[in-house]
């Protein structure tokens, strides 16, 4: 797993690298700059190695499970084929076979872009690219990092669900970069309450109306430095209001469905809730 880990920070090697050569070809084709591939065996003598380390150790970065297993299994492919494509494009370059290399070249640049989009769909969520997308390139209904959203009017707050307007969207936003169905490490999904309640590969992660044995609560509660803490320290943690709405959802006994009028709510959860969950209704216009 030590070795595995370093895939995360040697993939931009190869991606640079295959991505420059791919420029300096295209450059070169232009009588004004037909020198400009001139470097390409310095570059292609490290791109290759770069690739090839950083194919082996995604190889066992994967082994640390809690993947989407068919979506892990391209990503492994298309991050295999590149590799194997850049060394195969860098024998061509050294036998002089230019016009081979420069296809070879072409569909390994092709490659690393897939390979690199999937990994950042295993890491990020489906969605991670177009959750924050100008409204006219989202379709009318979207499914945003593991939850299906289509577009309703906004009932007041009292009238709104607590787990659907105040728990998801704090999942959504802190947590699902490594619990959504991509990527669940340790088995924990957390992107629907059926998925929240399984728990993870260790158990139940929540116990209805008991903040302290609730894992989930202990875990988002930690330090920022401390290594058991999450989400872990490369992320925001939660914020005060944020952990005060979830502790707040757990001691009422993590309801699935209830609004949050069904619910007791101090004072101060009232405050948060009013500053952090909207509570504007669309008003139907008249004909």
């Amino acid at each position: 797993m030590f070795l595995g880990r370093l895939h995360l920070v040697l993939l931009h090697l190869p991606i640079g690298f295959i991505l420059l050569l791919a420029l300096l070809e295209l450059l070169s084709l232009r009588p004004q700059f037909r020198q400009a591939n001139a470097p390409a065996g310095y570059i292609l003598a490290l791109a290759v190695p770069a690739a090839a380390l950083t194919a082996a150790f995604g190889w066992m970065l994967a082994l640390d499970g809690g993947y989407d297993g068919q979506l892990l299994q391209v990503h492994r492919i298309t991050g295999l084929a590149s590799a194997i494509l850049c060394l195969l494009a860098a024998t061509l370059y050294w036998l002089n076979w230019k016009k081979s290399y420069r296809l070879l070249l072409a569909a390994c640049a092709l490659g690393v872009i897939v390979a690199g989009h999937l990994g950042g769909q295993l890491t990020h969520g489906k969605n991670f690219l177009t959750e924050y997308a100008p409204r006219f390139m989202r379709p009318h209904q979207t499914k945003v990092a593991g939850f299906q959203v289509t577009p309703t009017s906004t009932p007041r707050l009292e009238e709104r669900e607590v787990f659907a307007s105040v728990v998801q969207p704090i999942l959504r936003k802190k947590c699902l970069a490594c619990h959504d169905a991509e990527k669940h490490k340790a088995g924990l999904r957390l992107d629907t309450f059926e998925n929240l309640t399984k728990g993870s590969k260790n158990g139940p992660v929540i116990v209805p109306g008991d903040v302290s044995r609730s894992i989930l609560m202990t875990r988002v509660s930690l330090p920022i430095d401390d290594e058991e803490r999450m989400p872990p320290s490369s992320q925001p943690p939660l914020t005060a209001s944020e952990l005060a709405l979830l502790r707040w959802w757990v001691e009422s006994g993590t309801p699935a469905a209830k609004t949050i009028r069904e619910l007791n709510r101090p004072p101060e959860i009232q405050r948060i809730l009013e500053e952090n969950v909207p509570n504007t209704a669309r008003r139907p216009t008249a004909d």
